[in-house]
Formats: structure tokens, C-alpha cells, sequence
């Protein structure tokens, strides 16, 4: 006999019951000293790559904070370059329900501004790798953020931050920027390829496994988010040619990436 299903929509509005298990709780054994003073920079570089953390280290003299990020998951050490508009750097937990925990801390500890940096699939068939793709919809494929919203609506970058990230790369003048919808998903190994050619048809040019859990969770707080992705491999949809990552080059393009959305973190008008 079936059991009962769950399917449907997860999301309650109404819901404004306390949480069994909440940020704060993540803070609950440490010092009350460290808890009332322990805050991280307004505005927040969370790296959904293993690249962003040693690179602002180097370039920005990113300095090792004091506390690691408590979490339900994984426990990354907290970064900050100082200055007239201070930036903190974390790297994000692997997939969306890690990578919504580390968040969902940041916020109770003083985030206020989101800039979201990954890596992504190459869906859309003219992109290569090292390509700088900006999310401007994002489809829902993963589960976590169907706890943050309906399920019916896609998650979207901040209107102003992403109007100022355009116009702050148009005047750098590199050329492989790319804007466009794109998918998160939790399933690595289920991404088929009439699955990619479906997503193709209706206009997605990239997948990654968090962006849109990101997003959509701050949304839910009302904190201003924007995500940067860079394509780290591309899916070829009509022939049979084995799946690679990176290439040549790579790792000097996501450099560059990450400097440059960096910089307009540190550099925005929105704060």
C-alpha cells in the first residue's frame, strides 16, 4: 500500500511558529561575550568555490576572523577586508541545504548585502568555459528554498543591484558576460540530456546546485542578493563527446571573476 505523499507545496506563509531548530541556537554554547560581540561585515561574498577564499586572502589582505561561522553544517572560517566599506567572505556549504545554513547564520550575524560567486554548467550552446554568466531568473530545482517560498515562483537577483552590476561591467569592458536564466538542482547525476535540452528549449543557459536557494532566501529575509557564475564546463547536447571540466585557462578567468565582482561588492551604492 502507498503511503501518504508530501508532494505539493511546502511553503506556508501563515506559518509563524518558532523554529525547533534556529540560527541563534547554532550560537547558544559559545561565550556570551563572543555572542553579543561576534558580527560579521554588512556586506557578505559567500564562495560557492574552493577558488574565491585563498584568492581575497591574497588580493584584498582578507584577515582571518576570530570565531569560525557556527552551523547545523559545515563551519567555514570568516574572512574580512577592511576598509571604507568592509567586506566579509565566507565559503559556502556544497549543495543547498549547506549552502542555506551558512546564510541563514550570516544574517543573525550582521549581513546585510549578498554577492552569491559560483561555478555553473554551460547549458546554452554558444557559452564556453571561463564564460561570466549573471542570473537574472533562476529556476527552483532544488528543495530547500520550497521552504522559503512558493513553489511557483523562480528566484530573482535585487532589481537595483543588478542594474548597477550592469552597468559596472559594461565599463570594464570584457566581453564574455552572458545574461540569462539559469537552474539549480540537487541531483548532479540526473541532469540527462532530454532533461538539459528541455531546459535549453525554454531558455536556460546554466545550472548550478545553489544559487537559487540563495536568492530566494534572501529574499525571505529582504536582504539585496545578486549572484555571479562562471562556466567551469560546457554540456554538449548533440553529440556524444565525454563531459569535462575547466580547461586551459580556467583558473586565471575565475580569478578575474572573482576580482572584479569583489570589487563591486566593496563598491556598491546600495549600502
Amino acid at each position: 500500500m502507498a503511503g501518504e505523499s508530501f508532494a505539493g507545496d511546502w511553503f506556508d506563509k501563515s506559518d509563524d511558529s518558532r523554529c525547533v531548530i534556529s540560527p541563534a541556537d547554532c550560537l547558544s554554547n559559545w561565550p556570551v561575550d563572543l555572542r553579543n560581540s561576534a558580527k560579521i561585515a554588512e556586506r557578505l561574498v559567500l564562495f560557492e568555490t574552493d577558488a574565491g577564499i585563498p584568492f581575497v586572502r591574497k588580493k584584498f589582505k582578507a584577515k582571518k576572523g576570530v570565531f569560525t561561522l557556527p552551523g547545523f553544517f559545515a563551519k567555514p572560517d570568516i574572512y574580512t577586508a577592511e576598509g571604507k566599506n568592509a567586506v566579509s567572505f565566507i565559503q559556502g556549504g556544497f549543495g543547498a541545504p549547506a549552502a542555506v545554513c551558512a546564510l541563514e547564520i550570516a544574517v543573525v550575524l550582521g549581513c546585510r548585502c549578498l554577492f552569491v560567486f559560483g561555478l555553473c554548467g554551460g547549458v546554452g550552446k554558444e557559452l564556453e568555459v571561463g564564460d561570466i554568466v549573471i542570473p537574472t531568473e533562476i529556476v527552483r530545482e532544488e528543495g530547500a528554498s520550497h521552504h522559503y517560498a512558493t513553489s511557483e515562483i523562480n528566484a530573482y537577483p535585487h532589481d537595483d543591484l543588478l542594474c548597477e552590476l550592469k552597468d559596472y561591467l559594461s565599463k570594464t569592458g570584457i566581453s564574455n558576460v552572458v545574461f540569462g536564466k539559469t537552474v539549480s538542482t540537487d541531483a548532479v547525476f540526473r541532469q540527462t540530456k532530454t532533461k538539459e535540452l528541455s531546459w535549453r528549449k525554454r531558455g536556460i543557459i546554466g545550472v548550478d546546485m545553489e544559487a537559487s536557494a540563495l536568492l530566494t532566501v534572501a529574499g525571505y529575509h529582504k536582504i539585496p542578493a545578486i549572484c555571479m557564475l562562471i562556466v567551469s564546463d560546457t554540456h554538449d547536447l548533440e553529440n556524444d563527446v565525454p563531459w569535462r571540466w575547466g580547461g586551459n585557462g580556467f583558473a586565471k578567468k575565475q580569478h578575474k571573476a572573482i576580482d572584479l565582482f569583489v570589487e563591486f561588492a566593496r563598491n556598491t551604492a546600495l549600502l
